[in-house]
């Protein structure tokens, strides 16, 4: 009897035993897959709290290859008007096709964690790749890093109402576009962000601003910034309206760039052959500088011609243009018009 009991007794501690070596090997790797998604959930956690001590300590842990930008982006995370909710943390997986670990740095075992999170009254996902040093077990929750954060973008695009293209502000600091963070081309990569609501404007300083805009901005993709029109700033239009005022007067030197030449041939003029055709401006145009362009009203000035020396009421429009060489602003386009009553 006991020697038919002993291939079953041997058989049962090769099965215990095979058992306690899964165990042995299975085991790290169960806690090492709950120590990186608890460091997901603590990364989330303070992403949804975004206080500036929050902020610190998302950068502190994140390593990636663009150090600069992720500081600024925890930077400017407290200033947000909108933090995220997060609503779920789900599995750890491997991440191996998601993110490029900086190997050079010693990490190991790049793991995603999907994190579902609210802002702006809708749900959204991303993945968080944490990875641990090859010198810690990563069992626990501080051996784990980020090294691709829960980040999106805005893509800024063009400047829109004119020509040059205008600064974007992110909670009043100037946002640089800079090459080689985000984005499937080197030309439309800008400053990542965290997932919150910012407020932002454009500006061109100091000729133009936008008005006070927000941002809601996602992990992933770029978003579409706000449309606004830039409009003149008070430097702006008092610049404007004071150059207007001195391409009119400038026609007592000459008729080259004379805005009033037109309303001189109108009355048989002829400014090329008169010297003293131009007699002055009787009454100053109200001169309005707006997003759309220049409007001149209620002016009034005085030709000498053939028909002797009359006062002419005028009207007229300008537009206006950024040279992006000086990046000065100045009317162009002048036209004047005989006002009718």
């Amino acid at each position: 009897m006991l020697r038919r009991r002993l291939p079953l007794i041997a058989t049962a501690l090769v099965a215990v035993l095979v058992l306690a070596a899964v165990a042995w090997f299975v085991r790290p790797l169960v806690v090492r897959d709950d120590r990186a998604v608890d460091a997901a959930r603590r990364y989330a956690d303070l992403l949804a709290r975004g206080d500036a001590d929050a902020a610190a300590e998302v950068w502190a842990m994140t390593v990636t290859g663009e150090p600069g930008a992720l500081r600024e982006a925890s930077r400017l995370l407290p200033e947000a008007t909108e933090h995220l909710e997060v609503v779920s943390v789900g599995d750890a997986r491997a991440a191996d096709d998601v993110a490029e670990v900086p190997y050079d740095l010693g990490l190991v075992d790049p793991t995603g964690v999907e994190v579902r999170y609210r802002l702006g009254e809708e749900e959204h996902t991303g993945t968080v790749v944490l990875a641990r040093p090859s010198d810690l077990s990563g069992t626990g929750v501080g051996d784990w890093v980020v090294v691709a954060p829960l980040v999106g973008s805005v893509d800024w695009g063009s400047a829109g109402s004119i020509d040059p293209s205008t600064d974007a502000y992110v909670a009043g600091t100037r946002i640089e576009r800079r090459p080689g963070y985000l984005g499937p081309s080197t030309d439309e990569q800008v400053q990542p962000l965290y997932p919150a609501t910012y407020p932002v404007q454009r500006r061109l300083d100091p000729w133009f601003a936008g008005p006070d805009a927000e941002v809601t901005v996602t992990a992933g993709d770029p978003v579409e910034p706000p449309t606004t029109q830039l409009a003149p700033t008070a430097k702006a239009q008092a610049w404007l309206r004071r150059s207007v005022f001195d391409e009119i007067r400038g026609c007592a030197s000459g008729v080259d760039l004379c805005p009033a030449e037109d309303l001189a041939e109108d009355r048989g003029i002829q400014p090329y052959a008169s010297q003293d055709w131009w007699r002055g401006l009787v009454r100053a145009p109200s001169v309005e500088v707006g997003a759309d362009g220049i409007t001149i009203t209620g002016g009034v000035l005085r030709l000498a011609g053939p028909r002797g020396v009359q006062d002419v009421p005028f009207d007229g429009t300008a537009r206006t243009v950024v040279d992006n060489q000086s990046w000065n602003v100045y009317p162009t386009d002048i036209v004047l018009e005989e006002a009718r009553p």
